[in-house]
């Protein structure tokens, strides 16, 4: 059931910015006002082409691979749900929508 919502709310997202011509796009920061049944969305922010800079956890370092990775990411918009379908569920979910050529595949 969980894992089902989890999807269907991704799905929803991607819906609704999916559905709005380039020329009318929806700015990424006003995803933070997206109404989502059983849900919440919890950021919303634009993230430059090479600027995203991930949490690291206290005594590692990011690999220098990643950081190459890092640097090569277009823009995209960064949004995170918090779902609770349930009163025992705490789901966090993350999706990166392109800012620019997105193919219109989801890939989860």
């Amino acid at each position: 059931m969980n894992h089902r919502f989890a999807v269907a709310t991704t799905v929803v997202l991607l819906l609704v910015v999916g559905s709005v011509s380039a020329e009318a796009a929806v700015p990424c920061e006003s995803l933070i006002r997206l109404a989502l049944p059983d849900g919440t969305v919890t950021t919303a922010e634009s993230v430059a082409a090479g600027g995203f800079v991930p949490p690291v956890t206290p005594g590692r370092t990011i690999t220098a691979g990643a950081r190459d990775a890092l640097a090569k990411l277009p823009a995209f918009c960064r949004v995170a749900i918090t779902s609770k379908p349930s009163a025992d569920s705490d789901i966090k979910i993350e999706v990166w929508l392109p800012v620019v050529a997105w193919n219109g595949k989801l890939q989860a």
